[in-house]
This record gives structure tokens, C-alpha cells and sequence, in this order.
């Protein structure tokens, strides 16, 4: 419902669609949203859909699978309205959400390929940990770098941010063409003792970590 609502008002005939993926009460992100519609100017379209009455905290605990549901299916939805439209005429689609969506949002992809291969752009803040892709790519980490603050296979397509700086770490290209991406600092939610506090003397992982990640072509927020 929430994908024939956005294509009846015309949200396919923007630049941008972002599926963004929410917490458990339906909540997302305002400064997110903000720095995408400003990075358009306007021209973009933002869909979501609320799928439980419960806080995240508590979401989480009882009903977790209804994010992980509830972010495959709009964006699935999403996507095939747009793989329906001509190429030249396509949208760019982004994916967004913070912590409980964040799980959520990585629900269709589950592997780092996959983001790369079906969206223009996402952006990841406080993910859990049960987030499977911020998982992968925190263990097959560059060596040396942190785990509260990786770099993965030299910074070309994910970045970890914990501020703006942190953006241009490490000092190579994005790539492709270059593009811009705006984020904050988020804290990522992790359960039990981290890992590398007991084997891995890089870092410990409840540092505030913002995920970004963008695919090889385009204009990315």
C-alpha cells in the first residue's frame, strides 16, 4: 500500500526515492531526511511504513522479525514499481534507518554485493548486533583498523563514521565519481561483552559509529 500511495503521488517522478526503514514505533530519523531533501533541493521522495506500536527497545526484544519483514517488503515493492519504469526515467534509489531500522533495512540485501548491486546509496546509523552486513564487514576489517571504527577494503565503496572527518578515512578516493554524503553520530547497540576487548587489541566496538555506504556510480548522500 505504502508503494502505490508513493507512485500515485508522483514520488517515482523524482530524482531520489529513499526507502527508509523505521523503528519499532514508526519513527525515523529527522536530520537523515533533512540532509537528503537539502542535498536535492526538495526533489526527492521518502517512503515508510510504521509495522509496530512498540518502542524500539521493546521491538526489539519481541518482535524483531517484523522489522526485518516490514523493510524486505517495501523495499522489494519499491524497487519493482521503479525496474517497471524506463531506464532513463529511474529514480534513484536509496535506502536509509537507524538502529531497529537499521536491521530492518538491510533485511532485502544481507550481504554488502547486494546493497551495491540494487540501491544508489544507503546509510546505516546504530545498528544493532544482529545486523548482519555491519557484522561481515566489521570481522573482514582492513588489518589494523579498529573495530569501533573499521575501514573496509581501503574505504572504496563503506565507510564507518563517527564524524564528519571520519568521512575522509581513509585518504583514497571513493569509487568512481565522487559524491557527498551527510551523517551524524550514532551509537551502535551491541549486546554482551565485545569481542575484541577479549582477543583483539584494535579497539573496542561501543564507540558512537555512523555506517555509510555507497555503490560505484553517482551522486550519493
Amino acid at each position: 500500500m505504502a508503494a502505490r500511495d508513493l507512485q500515485r503521488a508522483g514520488g517515482l517522478q523524482r530524482a531520489v526515492v529513499a526507502v527508509a526503514t523505521t523503528t519499532g514505533t514508526g519513527w525515523i530519523n529527522e536530520a537523515e531526511a533533512d540532509a537528503l531533501e537539502y542535498i536535492y533541493n526538495g526533489n526527492t521522495a521518502i517512503v515508510s511504513m510504521q509495522y509496530s506500536y512498540l518502542p524500539s527497545w521493546l521491538s526489539f526484544l519481541v518482535d524483531k522479525e517484523n522489522a526485518r519483514h516490514a523493510g524486505q517488503a517495501l523495499f522489494e515493492a519499491v524497487d519493482k514499481l521503479i525496474r517497471q519504469m524506463p531506464e532513463f526515467k529511474r529514480p534513484k534509489l536509496v535506502v536509509f534507518g537507524e538502529s531497529l531500522g537499521s536491521f530492518g533495512g538491510e533485511a532485502p540485501f544481507m550481504t554488502l554485493d547486494n546493497v551495491l548491486a540494487r540501491t544508489d546509496g544507503a546509510l546505516f546509523s546504530g545498528p544493532t548486533f544482529n545486523n548482519t552486513i555491519w557484522n561481515d564487514l566489521t570481522s573482514t576489517r582492513d588489518p589494523g583498523s579498529p573495530e569501533w571504527l573499521p575501514i573496509y577494503h581501503h574505504g572504496a565503496n563503506v565507510r564507518f563514521v563517527a564524524r564528519p572527518s571520519d568521512l575522509q578515512r581513509p585518504d583514497e578516493p571513493w569509487g568512481g565519481r565522487g559524491w557527498s554524503i551527510s551523517s551524524t553520530p550514532r551509537i551502535r547497540s551491541r549486546g554482551g561483552r565485545p569481542t575484541c576487548c577479549s582477543r583483539n587489541p584494535t579497539g573496542c566496538a561501543n564507540r558512537a559509529v555512523t555506517t555509510c555506504c555507497r555503490r560505484l556510480a553517482g551522486s550519493r548522500w
